[in-house]
C-alpha cells in the first residue's frame, strides 16, 4: 500500500458520487451495530444483570453496569481512532473501513450468545475496534471525494445515514425480537438470539457492497481480497501498537498545524461526547421506570423521534453551507444545552416525546456542522488523522459520560425535588449536567474559534508552507 499523504483532493467523478452512497450505507450499518441493543437494556437490567459485590466497599450497580458496558466501546475507541485515522492518511480509508465493518458482523452475531455483565462488556469493548476504523475514516472520505461547496451537504447526508442508524437499530431490534417471539413463538432466549444473527447478516451483505463497490483514490486495492485483508490487518496491528505514543504526541507534541482553533474543537468534542453519553446508560431505564414505558414502547419511541428528527442533519449540512458553520454550531449548542435541562420534569408522555424529538433534531443540525468547521481548519495531508484526534476526545468523553450517568442513576433515581408545582426527576441531574455543558461548548467555540477559516486552496498553501 503507497503512501499517499501529500496526494493532492480527487475531484468528484460520477464513480465517486456513487462512492458517496457506499459510505452512507457503511454509516448506518456501523450505528445500526451500535444501537441495536439499546431497548434490550431494560432485559438485561431485569434478566441478565444483578448488583455485583466486588468487595465490602465496591458494589456496581445494575445502573452502573450498564454505564460500564455502553463505555466499554469507546474507551477502546479514544486510543485507537487516532491511530487508525494516521493510518488512513498513509494507505487510503477503504482497508480500515472494511476491516471494521468484518468486526462488526462477526460481534453481532456473537451478541446473540451474550447473556451476563462480562461477555457484554468484552463483546461491547471489542466493537470498538470496528468503531474506531470506521466512523472517522468515513466521514474523511468524504470530504475527500466532494467539492469545498458540498463538504457540509455531504457530511450532513453521511450523518443523516448515522441518525438514520441511531433511530431503525433499536426499532429493528426489538421489531425482530417481537416477531420471533409473538408470531413463532420462540422462547426469549432464542428470539434474542435470532435477532442479533439476523442483524449480523445484514452485516454480511453490506461488507460485501463495500468490498466491490467502494472505490478510494488513496488506497491500492489490486491484491486478491485475501491479500488485501491481511495487508490492512496487519498495518492496523502495528499503528495499533503506536497508539499510546499518538495519544502522547496529542498533549507533548506542537504540530506547526495546530493553533487554539484545533485545540479548541478537541475540548468541544469531548464535552459534547460526555453530555451525549451521560444519557444512554439511563435514557431506557428512565422510560421504563418513571414513565413505565415497555421495552417494546421503548423501542417505538426512539423510532418516533428518530423518524421525525432526522432530517436534522441534511438540513443542517445545507444550513452551514450557507449561514457559516461556526454560527449553526454556536446557535445548536445553545438550544440543545437548555432544551436538556427541562428534560428532567415530568411531563405527558407525548410532551416528553415531543421534547426528545426536539434534542435529536437540534444535534442533527449541529454534528454536519461541526465536522465541517473542523475540516475547514484542518490541512488535507493530515484530515484522517485530525478527524481521529477529535473522534478520539469524543469517545473519551463517552467513556466517561456512560460511567457517570449510570453511577448518577444509582444515586439520584430514589430522589425527587419540587419547585413549586414543578416536579423535577432525581435522575434530572444528568440532563441538568448534559445540557450544562453542551452551553459551555458553545462558549468555547464562539470565543476561541475565529472567522478567519482557511479552505481550498489556501488550507493547501498554509500547510505546504509548514511543511
Amino acid at each position: 500500500m503507497e503512501n499517499t499523504s501529500n496526494a493532492d483532493p480527487v475531484e468528484p467523478r460520477d464513480d465517486y458520487i456513487s462512492n458517496l452512497k457506499v459510505l452512507y450505507l457503511a454509516s448506518f450499518i456501523i450505528v445500526v451495530g451500535y444501537s441495536v441493543i439499546l431497548p434490550f437494556l431494560p432485559i438485561y437490567a431485569n434478566n441478565f444483570l444483578y448488583e455485583l459485590k466486588i468487595s465490602k466497599y465496591i458494589v456496581l450497580g445494575i445502573g452502573l453496569q450498564i454505564g460500564l458496558i455502553m463505555a466499554a466501546s469507546k474507551l477502546v475507541q479514544f486510543f485507537l481512532t487516532p491511530a487508525y485515522g494516521d493510518l488512513s492518511d498513509e494507505v487510503g480509508r477503504k482497508p480500515l473501513i472494511l476491516v471494521g465493518m468484518t468486526i462488526y458482523t462477526v460481534l453481532m452475531i456473537a451478541y446473540g450468545f451474550a447473556t451476563n455483565f462480562v461477555s457484554l462488556f468484552i463483546l461491547r469493548a471489542l466493537q470498538g475496534f470496528g468503531s474506531a476504523s470506521v466512523w472517522s475514516n468515513g466521514e474523511a472520505l468524504v470530504v475527500d471525494v466532494s467539492l469545498e461547496e458540498d463538504k457540509g451537504k455531504n457530511l450532513g447526508y453521511y450523518n443523516f445515514a448515522m441518525f438514520a442508524g441511531l433511530t431503525l437499530g433499536p426499532f429493528l431490534g426489538y421489531a425482530l425480537f417481537s416477531i420471533f417471539n409473538a408470531i413463532f413463538r420462540f422462547s426469549e432466549d432464542y428470539s434474542y438470539r435470532f435477532t442479533f444473527v439476523l442483524v449480523g447478516v445484514l452485516g454480511i451483505i453490506s461488507t460485501l457492497i463495500i468490498m466491490f463497490k467502494l472505490k478510494d483514490p488513496a488506497s491500492d486495492d489490486s491484491d486478491n481480497i485475501r491479500q488485501y485483508y491481511w495487508r490492512a490487518v496487519t498495518a492496523m496491528a502495528k499503528k495499533s501498537i503506536q497508539s499510546l505514543s499518538i495519544i502522547r504526541d496529542i498533549f507533548t507534541d506542537e504540530e506547526k498545524y495546530r493553533d487554539r482553533r484545533i485545540y479548541s474543537l478537541y475540548s468541544v468534542a469531548l464535552i459534547n461526547g460526555l453530555g451525549m453519553a451521560l444519557l444512554l446508560p439511563i435514557a431506557a431505564l428512565f422510560l421504563e421506570e418513571y414513565y413505565h414505558q415497555s421495552p417494546a414502547s421503548i423501542a417505538l419511541i426512539i423510532g418516533v423521534i428518530g423518524a421525525l428528527s432526522i432530517f436534522g442533519t441534511i438540513f443542517g449540512g445545507f444550513l452551514s453551507d450557507r449561514i457559516g458553520t461556526k454560527a449553526v454550531v454556536v446557535i445548536m449548542l445553545i438550544f440543545g444545552g437548555l432544551n436538556m435541562i427541562i428534560l428532567g420534569i415530568e411531563y405527558s408522555i407525548t410532551i416528553l416525546v415531543c421534547l426528545l424529538t426536539l434534542r435529536r433534531f437540534i444535534f442533527g443540525i449541529m454534528q454536519p456542522a461541526f465536522r465541517s468547521l473542523q475540516s475547514e481548519i484542518t490541512p488535507d495531508a493530515v484530515r484522517g488523522r485530525e478527524f481521529g484526534i477529535a473522534k478520539a476526545f469524543d469517545n473519551l468523553g463517552a467513556v466517561i459520560g456512560p460511567i457517570l450517568g449510570g453511577l448518577l442513576y444509582d444515586v439520584y433515581a430514589p430522589l425527587n425535588f419540587y419547585f413549586g408545582n414543578i416536579h423535577y426527576f432525581g435522575t434530572g441531574i444528568v440532563f441538568s449536567i448534559s445540557g450544562m455543558l453542551s452551553i459551555l461548548a458553545s462558549i468555547i467555540i464562539r470565543i476561541y474559534v475565529k472567522d478567519e477559516i482557511l479552505v481550498g486552496s489556501s488550507r493547501n498553501q498554509m500547510f505546504k508552507s509548514i511543511s
